[in-house]
């Protein structure tokens, strides 16, 4: 679909902009809801670049275990990390906002990328990386684990929990999620990545299987994010 970036399978940001008013006011009220046992994909977007990111809303419920978020690259290649559920979560039947992020990133000598993995949730802010992976990202998923309510859109600030911060320190590499079986059902987010481009793409640059040496924090480093490649330019007239 030419200029659609988002998969959405239940719900278009078209229905929930007209939803009743008073909906906004209810506290259970939901674009989607993942029941107890389950693992769903709740967000979805294609993409073609090396930073992507969404933000949602969740309202976890007694067994919800966490989220895994999952990036697709070159020959749907797929890395996954998982940040399974704590403290910044609240128990109470309130929302929170979650904030996705995933962005390739390089270290020099020698050369290879690698994906930074971060998930936000008020104060906490959790980070992982997964090693030798490609530039481009394609694919953006975010996946909950266990029964939870999601919406792509801010209910009332009387629904919202308080910010708290998590002190735990972050993981350098990032987890496999548990394996439970995928319902593959999605919902329109409220945010989306950058657009298809509506070219034809050249295959994706690839980098060497190097071993990965032993790298000090202070040696990793953003790839600057460059203009895309020229044939995936707008034509002029």
């Amino acid at each position: 679909m030419a200029g659609g970036v988002v998969v959405a399978v239940l719900f278009s940001l078209r229905f929930i902009s007209v939803l009743d008013p008073a909906s906004a006011q209810d506290c259970t009220a939901a674009d989607h809801v993942v029941e107890e046992g389950n693992v769903q994909t709740v967000y979805q977007s294609n993409a073609y670049t090396n930073y992507v990111w969404t933000s949602l809303f969740v309202q976890p419920g007694t067994d919800f275990e966490g989220v895994s978020v999952e990036v697709t690259q070159l020959s749907n290649t797929k890395f996954e990390a998982w940040f399974p559920v704590d403290q910044c979560y609240p128990n109470d039947a309130t929302w929170v906002q979650l904030k996705v992020e995933v962005e390739t990133k390089m270290l020099k000598n020698p050369p290879y990328y690698y994906l930074s993995f971060t998930t936000t949730i008020g104060y906490c802010t959790k980070t992982c990386t997964r090693y030798l992976t490609f530039y481009y990202i394609r694919i953006l998923s975010v996946v909950a684990h266990g029964s939870s309510k999601w919406r792509c859109t801010c209910p009332a600030t009387t629904c919202l929990a308080p910010q708290v911060s998590n002190e735990s320190p972050n993981k350098p590499m990032c987890m496999e999620p548990p394996g439970l079986h995928r319902t593959p059902k999605t919902l329109a987010p409220a945010t989306s990545s950058s657009p298809i481009p509506t070219t034809t793409q050249a295959p994706i640059p690839t980098t060497s299987q190097a071993v990965i040496p032993k790298t000090r924090p202070d040696q990793l480093q953003t790839v600057p994010r460059p203009s895309p490649p020229q044939h995936l330019r707008t034509q002029r007239s």
